[in-house]
């Protein structure tokens, strides 16, 4: 479906124009980018404090 939204947004000469484009192809494409850059920043940020978590601290002088 979500290949459908892009080809009507990419096709329309006009999408401000087209209010049928606008809430059938473009909303619902905005929503999902909102959930797929959400995912993508939790699992980007997991990694970054895992290794966080798996540094060690500074070497002891000995």
């Amino acid at each position: 479906m979500r290949v459908l939204r892009m080809l009507a947004v990419f096709a329309c000469p006009s999408v401000e124009r087209h209010r049928d484009v606008y809430q059938h192809a473009v909303v619902p494409l905005m929503g999902d980018a909102r959930g797929l850059v959400a995912e993508e920043v939790k699992a980007q940020v997991v990694t970054l404090f895992e290794a966080w978590w798996q540094r060690k601290g500074p070497a002891t002088a000995s």
